[in-house]
């Protein structure tokens, strides 16, 4: 079924209905609670309000997040965050709600593109409606999509590139497949591990091509499309990034003198024996080469932690405390571990049924999963609980498999949200 024929089947509308108001109020309500600064909130705040002064600045993460929220403060009286401002600020006036606004907009989109995506490779309403209401009550994803964080952008941006995917491998339409390279570019746009947006439909039509569903000069085109597509998303959002940021500013300290001489209010501006300006190609393969090496030098924090302590959701990260009141990125321990042990049960499922290595929706589970966590482990500098985001989604529908398989689960899911939600 196509996205609009599925959108407008009033069956699926009422429960996508029901999946936004519950993620709506779950996500807005008591927005704006706290009114000061939690944790990174100001650092990120410095760097979108650089769209505003135009003044060049340095983050580790590539910028659509950041152009994605002060894109909706300019329609607002929005004042720039400036440098210097202290951390942990009590918030004064509104724009802090201007800049947690977009976040918390995409965390209510989430659960919806979950549920489409789980019914169009099940076809079965109440278990997409099951795994898209896991997804609502889940503390981490909760917590963290209420804050200006970037992980609602690119949850969405990357599981909607796998919906379209999913679409064209059923109807076999090109435009599904573009769509899917812009998505998957946008995801990342926000963050480089969203790579692996990118990677799954590609591994996916090459293992398609080895068992010979698939001619040669499909797989070109597939592999062509997407990987064009998605760099021309990668490459255009640099691209404003630039245009916006003509003027000398922090993050000079990181560039080359080149790359300096190329902003305004510089030292090197009227030095007649400097280098030329760089070109854009220049000015982006130095630019993504710097965040790499200041990715890499990321020292240790007191929240850090592990990639294999993640499918046990151990380690939680602190965002702010009060007295007796905190706010922490806590999972919801009892989703974390059956998606855990769904996964495992997966990984079962294709060691000791030989049969199921025919179902190439089960490969596809086994690799997204392991693509969005495994690599972690070859990270050396500081990682956090919300790196393995992805892979839990992923350990969801990989329970979303093993019930749509078992005629007496298929039968009786339904009694198991109240009890995972009431340990929200």
């Amino acid at each position: 079924m196509s996205l609009s024929r599925q959108i407008s089947d009033p069956r699926h509308l009422t429960l996508l209905g029901f999946l936004l108001l519950a993620s709506f109020l779950t996500r807005f309500i008591y927005f704006g609670w706290p009114d000061s600064a939690i944790i990174d909130e100001i650092n990120f705040g410095k760097y979108l309000s650089s769209y505003f002064t135009h003044q060049y600045y340095l983050d580790v993460h590539p910028p659509l997040g950041k152009l994605i929220v002060a894109g909706f403060a300019s329609f607002f009286d929005f004042e720039p965050i400036l440098y210097g401002t202290d951390w942990r600020q009590e918030y004064t006036d509104n724009n802090y709600l201007i800049l947690r606004f977009m976040p918390t907009l995409f965390g209510v989109l989430f659960p919806p593109i979950i549920y489409l995506l789980a019914y169009q490779w099940w076809k079965d309403r109440k278990l997409a409606f099951f795994i898209a209401l896991l997804i609502v009550f889940e503390n981490a994803l909760l917590t963290q999509s209420r804050l200006l964080f970037w992980d609602s952008f690119l949850l969405c941006f990357g599981f909607a590139s796998l919906l379209f995917y999913s679409y064209y491998r059923e109807h076999r339409r090109w435009r599904y497949l573009i769509i899917c390279g812009l998505f998957a570019g946008a995801a990342v746009s926000i963050k480089w591990t969203a790579a692996t947006f990118i990677a799954l439909p590609l591994l996916m039509d090459g293992v398609d091509f080895l068992r010979r569903r698939l001619k040669w000069h499909e797989l070109a085109k597939t592999s062509a499309l997407v990987l064009s597509m998605a760099l021309l998303v990668y490459a255009s959002v640099f691209y404003i990034h630039f245009s916006l940021l003509p003027l000398s500013g922090t993050g000079n300290a990181f560039m080359s003198q080149e790359f300096r001489m190329g902003l305004e209010g510089n030292r090197y501006t009227e030095n007649q024996q400097a280098e030329p300006q760089l070109s854009f190609v220049q000015k982006f393969a130095e630019l993504n080469r710097r965040m790499y090496l200041t990715n890499q030098r990321m020292r240790d924090h007191p929240y850090g932690s592990k990639w294999y302590q993640w499918p046990l959701g151990e380690k939680a990260v602190g965002y702010w405390r009060r007295g007796e009141i905190d706010i922490a990125m806590q999972p919801n321990l009892v989703v974390w571990w059956a998606g855990s042990l769904s996964m495992l049960l997966l990984v079962a499922a294709a060691v000791l049924r030989p049969q199921n290595w025919r179902d190439p929706l089960l490969w596809f589970l086994l690799a997204g999963y392991a693509m969005n966590w495994l690599p972690f482990a070859l990270i050396p500098r500081v990682m956090f609980l919300h790196s393995y985001f992805a892979a839990m989604i992923f350990s969801l529908l990989a329970m979303g498999w093993l019930i749509n398989r078992l005629p007496w689960w298929k039968q009786h899911h339904g009694r198991l949200p109240a009890f995972m939600i009431l340990q929200s």
